[in-house]
């Protein structure tokens, strides 16, 4: 009988132990979470095509009153990152910009590649990045498709006013 409660008692303190381990375990996972949502990572070009000789060209514009800093980043239809740059700092009212060459790409079989661009930023900055991209042909230098930037939490449709 004496041994059953031992038994009992250890199980119960191996059940505690690891019931605060993974307490403070999730308590430290929590607070890196939030570090890393400070810094979102937010689609900026709908996905577009380049292919053989073409080059995507994003363009970002700071339209606030007070700096922040951006690092670009280029994926591939299946989710894959094809590219990423280094961190720009956009003044008020300066622009920046990032460029994807096929070349870039590396061996592919395919001659036309699916993009899509995004951006890691704070959250707070998000309202004043104005953001286009353009496939370029590398040759001539001409633009074939420019797009405008996605907006987050743009609403087409916004209330009706209020009646006074």
């Amino acid at each position: 009988m004496n041994k059953n409660r031992r038994l009992l008692k250890l199980l119960a303190l191996v059940v505690a132990f690891t019931a605060l381990f993974s307490i403070s375990f999730a308590g430290l996972a929590s607070a890196d979470r939030g570090e890393r949502d400070s810094r979102r990572l937010i689609s900026v070009v709908p996905p577009v095509g380049i292919a053989v000789g073409q080059s995507l060209h994003i363009t970002f514009l700071n339209t606030g009153d007070n700096p922040f800093e951006i690092i670009p980043c280029v994926f591939e239809a299946r989710g894959n990152e094809v590219k990423e740059g280094t961190p720009i700092t956009l003044a008020p009212g300066q622009m920046g910009s990032f460029d994807v060459s096929w070349n870039e790409l590396g061996s592919r079989l395919e001659r036309r590649v699916q993009l899509r661009a995004v951006a890691h930023l704070n959250a707070r900055d998000i309202k004043n990045l104005v953001v286009t991209g353009e496939v370029v042909d590398d040759e001539t230098g001409r633009s074939t498709l420019f797009t405008p930037g996605t907006r987050q939490g743009f609403d087409p449709q916004p209330d009706p006013p209020s009646p006074n």
